[in-house]
């Protein structure tokens, strides 16, 4: 979502420059020269840049920072923000406490206005109640402004916006001030809106029908509010240009209206973070120029319909993502991912069963964690030259040694991150998940053997905690991991035997746990004096002699749920 920001007040600024040439020969309307002034009165500049210098009495408004001006000399542009487009939320400006009056209150004097960015100003008071003096108005942003009070009726007078971009103290967080209030009726007047965000700004009730006669909307964001009741089903209707729809961080519940499929033109949908119910409409599939689908964390529940491998078929960048995390689905995964195009797939914390369908190995990072699957058997045929990079499979129902194909997998993709934690996987530690693997979490598991030796070792962080490891921790394997390894958490095994000498010849080695095993000999000294090691455990075996510690708090590789 910070992009969306980024790229609107990119688009402001150039409509500023372009849309609107600054024309400078012409002497600025006496009216708007004192409204502007007036305005300035209200603030003090913050940090280097000081927003308000060339706002000087005497001088052509037309000239200043952010001011542009129609040939008769109106104002009919304003840009006043932090000008570090790209920047965080600091303040450009914040509240002149001397400044009796009501803040921005005379920038409905500026009859000829028709955009407004205040974004990054700091009001610290209620929002201005004159902009439905504004009939020309036709973009209006104002974010990050921590605004007291609720969202200003006036705005809904201001009936020629064809872009309105509200938002809170920052993008997840309300201003403390604002109180809990619905959107104003007075909004349903603006039904030439394009674009309509009211992000974080401690909205309650519902969301409004009359959303629905805005047929020239193409995007509509109402993240992180507080409202509540369904998604009127009228969405489908009127809606014909909608292309993004934000709904995620509310209280909505109900179903997902089957007329959600009559969107056609919809690329982004997101409707995260509430409690919809029921199933997930199989009409969704009429999606097909989506490219991102986000549903987590609802109590949705039920099969996922085959036919939501339509989505996003007709879209030139594909369908990119698809989050159906936290939520109360059942089933076997489906295999819908023959076509390669979905790059993300996350369906972790449900109660899926079955096995994991090898097309998977075609999209980019796949997240199936926090489920009930337990068949090791092959679903499907491993495709040629699998893209998978990050894979999440652990706190499963697995049991049984690693598969040849899931051996295979690793062998043949790119796999940056290889997590089967929490089942109850055995047999011996194959060597290529070491060979392969950056990061590889096979904790709480029953593997058994003995270490595997590897020629060549990827491994950046090695997790094989709690389980049935047995035998020495050779100078070979150790020697493996000189160079690569940030972290080694062997703890919980049946390891024996003395720790080789070159056990404090780490390079980069920042974590190191070899707690309750069966390990003998005296500690090398060197291993403490690791230049990178921050933490070290070596409790609970059979060592003689003095054994080091090092930090405290742990943070182990994975722990049971």
């Amino acid at each position: 979502m910070e992009y969306s920001l980024r790229r609107w007040r990119v688009v402001a600024a150039l409509l500023l420059s372009v849309y609107l040439p600054a024309c400078h020969a012409q002497q600025c309307n006496e009216n708007d020269n004192k409204a502007l002034l007036e305005f300035k009165a209200g603030f003090t500049p913050q940090g280097f840049f000081n927003i308000f210098e060339s706002w000087k009495a005497g001088t052509n408004c037309c000239q200043w920072n952010g001011v542009n001006c129609t040939s008769s000399g109106r104002v009919n542009g304003l840009l006043i923000s932090n000008p570090n487009i790209h920047g965080g939320p600091s303040p450009a400006a914040e509240r002149n406490v001397s400044y009796n009056g009501v803040l921005g209150a005379t920038l409905g004097d500026l009859s000829e206005l028709r955009i407004l960015d205040l974004s990054y100003i700091l009001f610290n008071g209620p929002m201005p109640d004159t902009f439905g003096k504004l009939k020309q108005l036709e973009r209006l942003t104002m974010f990050y402004n921590n605004f007291s009070g609720s969202l200003s009726p006036s705005i809904g007078g201001a009936t020629s916006l064809k872009n309105l971009d509200v938002s809170g103290a920052s993008y997840f967080l309300s201003s403390p001030g604002l109180k809990p209030g619905p959107i104003p009726p007075s909004f349903c007047q603006l039904r030439n809106l394009q674009t309509l965000r009211l992000v974080s700004f401690n909205l309650t009730g519902h969301v409004s029908p009359c959303f629905c006669n805005f047929n020239q909307l193409e995007s509509l964001e109402l993240t992180n509010n507080r409202l509540a009741g369904g998604i009127p089903s009228c969405i489908g209707s009127g809606l014909g240009k909608l292309s993004f729809l934000g709904l995620s961080g509310n209280e909505l519940t109900g179903d997902i209206p089957s007329e959600i499929g009559n969107l056609v033109n919809l690329q982004f949908l997101d409707l995260s973070d509430n409690s919809l119910s029921g199933s997930i409409p199989p009409a969704i599939g009429n999606l097909a120029v989506v490219t991102a689908l986000t549903l987590s964390n609802n109590r949705l529940e039920g099969k996922v319909p085959s036919e939501i491998a339509n989505c996003g078929t007709n879209s030139s960048g594909g369908f990119v993502w698809l989050e159906i995390s936290n939520n109360r689905l059942s089933g076997s995964i489906p295999d819908i991912f023959g076509g390669g195009i979905i790059q993300t797939f996350s369906a972790s914390r449900n109660r899926f069963t079955g096995g994991f369908p090898l097309t998977l190995a075609k999209v980019h990072s796949v997240d199936v964690s926090y489920n009930s699957l337990s068949d090791l058997e092959p679903v499907g045929t491993l495709p040629p030259a699998p893209s998978v990079e990050y894979l999440y499979m652990g706190n499963n129902a697995f049991s049984g040694a690693v598969p040849s194909w899931l051996i295979d997998l690793v062998a043949s993709a790119n796999v940056t991150i290889f997590d089967i934690s929490v089942n109850k996987f055995t047999g011996p530690i194959p060597a290529v998940f070491l060979e392969n693997v950056w990061n590889v979490n096979a904790s709480y598991n029953m593997l058994t053997g003995q270490l595997p030796t590897v020629s060549s070792l990827q491994s950046g962080f090695l997790g094989f905690s709690h389980n049935r490891i047995s035998g020495p921790i050779t100078s070979a394997f150790i020697g493996s991991l000189l160079s690569t390894t940030y972290l080694l958490d062997l703890s919980f095994n049946q390891l024996s035997g003395p720790l080789p000498a070159n056990s404090g010849d780490f390079l980069r080695l920042d974590y190191l746990d070899l707690s309750d095993n069966q390990l003998t000999g005296e500690v090398p000294a060197s291993i403490e004096k690791i230049p990178t090691l921050d933490y070290l455990d070596l409790s609970h075996n059979n060592f003689t002699g003095r054994v080091p510690s090092k930090g405290h708090s742990p943070a182990p590789a994975a722990a049971p749920v």
